[in-house]
């Protein structure tokens, strides 16, 4: 897979790539003259972020105002990806297309793709939406806090049907606790088998060794 991302890259000589890699990776790489690799790079000139995107990577790429090409690998990636997809912030490529012959190709096509102004626009606008939000999360929270302490009760803001329920269902218990003891009902039931299938195993080697020693004795008779 790396050396189709190498190739891919080589293809835009007027461009440089940057990739974050460990030491040693790096030192095992094809060296190219626009792709620079490092274990770090804070760079303000990106033009777009190739990630497995996680919700550091999409946060960070929402942020700078960097569209993305997402290869989303496992968990929450596969719904990211979708959102910058959604958004218009970025584009996703299937992991598993990166290991067939047109790995290079895919990704040639999606850098071209990302590189157009309509990803890059789309991504100063949300870049700008989140940086000039009326409140910070920490104003946030203090404003409510204090319109707490000041008015203490808050029934209005209770969700309807929230104050109807019992601990047990309000907290969504139920499912956790049915799914623990059934994983604990079919532990105890392999620890048994295991246990009943070893102390019978041990049983007949015990009795095969019995016979043995009684046929030695008759032959010795």
């Amino acid at each position: 897979m790396k050396i189709s991302i190498i190739r891919a890259f080589g293809q835009f000589p007027n461009i440089k790539f940057l990739w974050k890699l460990d030491k040693d990776t790096i030192r095992n790489m094809e060296k190219l003259p626009n792709v620079h690799t490092s274990e770090w790079f804070p760079h303000p000139n990106l033009r777009a972020f190739i990630s497995h995107c996680g919700q550091n990577s999409l946060t960070e790429s929402a942020r700078a105002g960097v569209p993305i090409i997402a290869i989303p690998l496992f968990g929450d990636q596969f719904y990211n990806a979708d959102l910058a997809e959604k958004l218009s912030l970025g584009l996703q490529i299937d992991v598993n297309e990166l290991s067939g012959p047109d790995a290079e190709h895919i990704l040639v096509e999606a850098i071209e793709r990302i590189l157009q102004d309509h990803y890059r626009q789309n991504a100063k606008i949300i870049s700008k939406k989140i940086k000039l939000t009326p409140f910070s999360p920490s104003e946030r929270l203090v404003k409510w806090v204090e319109f707490a302490a000041k008015f203490g009760d808050m029934s209005e803001l209770n969700l309807p049907g929230d104050m109807e329920m019992n601990w047990f269902v309000y907290y969504s218990l139920l499912d956790v606790i049915s799914f623990s003891i059934v994983v604990l009902i079919i532990l105890v039931w392999m620890v048994f088998k295991s246990t009943r299938l070893f102390l019978s195993t041990i049983n007949s080697m015990l009795l095969w060794f019995t016979k043995i020693g009684k046929l030695e004795k008759l032959k010795q008779k």
